[in-house]
């Protein structure tokens, strides 16, 4: 088959994929897809002046897989629009799904013992109209860098 390449630049973010042209066009797409996340991200990282590397986010997500229960999580946090965006934080933090599907954060309630939610989906809208979480095709997932700041404010759990 023949191979393509492609090299795109927007502002602090750059995609360089080599390839058959589909399976290039298909990973632009999902670039593309999360493009003001990862702007939001960068502003976020150079604001503060962050190094970020892998090592460290890997002594962090297992800090947080031994000590944090999805109950622990959500003691502080009592409206329902922000229990949602905790427990997929929650879900993504702890499990490391990076996609959900709205039946994942009420099942995990469900499973911890929690109180259901009233509207899930009409949570979900909200959380992204806020630009907590983003969809993708199918499902969700949480926009960690502007998520944490809110859910840590509430519970005071620093991830």
């Amino acid at each position: 088959m023949e191979q393509s390449k492609i090299e795109v630049k927007i502002g602090e973010i750059s995609f360089h994929a080599e390839g058959e042209q589909k399976w290039i066009t298909e990973e632009l797409d999902k670039i593309l897809e999360k493009i003001k996340d990862l702007q939001n991200l960068s502003r976020v990282i150079k604001e503060k002046g962050e190094n970020i590397n892998s090592e460290s986010i890997t002594e962090n997500n297992s800090a947080f897989q031994e000590e944090c229960t999805l109950q622990k999580f959500l003691k502080n946090i009592k409206k329902d629009v922000d229990r949602f965006l905790a427990t997929a934080l929650w879900l993504q933090k702890k499990e490391g799904k990076q996609e959900l599907l709205i039946k994942d954060v009420t099942k995990a309630l469900s499973d911890a013992k929690q109180s259901p939610l009233t509207n899930p989906s009409q949570n979900l809208g909200y959380n992204i109209k806020k630009g907590y979480c983003a969809k993708t095709k199918k499902k969700f997932y949480v926009v960690e860098s502007e998520s944490i700041q809110h859910i840590t404010k509430l519970n005071g759990i620093t991830l």
